[in-house]
Parts: C-alpha cells; sequence; structure tokens
C-alpha cells in the first residue's frame, strides 16, 4: 500500500528498468583509464628499454619524458580515482534513502539474500 510520501526514484535508482544505465558510466570511464594504463606501461618499458643504450643528454631527455608520463597517469589514476569515489557516493546514498523510505521492501530483499545464500551453503 503506497501513500502520498512514496518518493518517485528513477526507474535505474534502485535496479529498476535497464540496468546498464547504473553502469554504463563508471565501466566506460575505467575502461577508458585502463586502457591508458596500458598505454603507459607500454611507453614505460620503451622508453626504459631505449634509456639502456643512451647516454648523457639522451639519457635525460628519455628520463624527463618517464618522469612526465609518470605525473600525467599519476593524474590521471587520481581523476579516476575521484570520479568512482563520486559514484560509490551517490550509490550509498541512493542506497540509503530507498531503505529509509522502504524499510519492508529492503527487509524482505535482505532476507531473501540471505535465504538464498544459506541454501547455496548447504548444497556443498
Amino acid at each position: 500500500m503506497q501513500g502520498t510520501n512514496t518518493p518517485n526514484f528513477p526507474s535505474d535508482a534502485m535496479g529498476g528498468g535497464d540496468a546498464s544505465g547504473l553502469l554504463a558510466g563508471p565501466a566506460s570511464e575505467s575502461e577508458r583509464f585502463l586502457a591508458d594504463l596500458k598505454t603507459f606501461v607500454t611507453d614505460a618499458e620503451a622508453l626504459l628499454g631505449q634509456a639502456k643504450t643512451l647516454s648523457g643528454a639522451g639519457a635525460l631527455a628519455a628520463r624527463e619524458e618517464f618522469e612526465r608520463r609518470l605525473a600525467q597517469a599519476k593524474t590521471q589514476y587520481a581523476a579516476a580515482r575521484e570520479v568512482a569515489m563520486d559514484h560509490a557516493q551517490d550509490y550509498m546514498d541512493r542506497t540509503e534513502t530507498y531503505v529509509r523510505n522502504e524499510p519492508w521492501k529492503a527487509i524482505g530483499i535482505a532476507a531473501l539474500a540471505g535465504a538464498m545464500i544459506g541454501i547455496l551453503f548447504s548444497r556443498r
């Protein structure tokens, strides 16, 4: 029975509707970050390989390039971490709001999940 004080959640806020929309943002950002990280590792390996044969000014230039790319990778990591933390906080806030507004549904979902886990472990 729903009263007039029941909140209206977007269809993807708590798992309803299209679940891919809920995870589309972070997944694409994390995939992009992993691709950038792989590129950085490949570039770093190439620079280190070249640095073995270089001396003097060439080694100094390779070191500076490596330091520049390392700083860039650190910046990208910090930005990706910040985005992930923002998404996690958003999902946590949505969940908390849902549980506060629909406590019996949350209890039912938790009981069902517990029963399913219990059944799965009892079969081992």
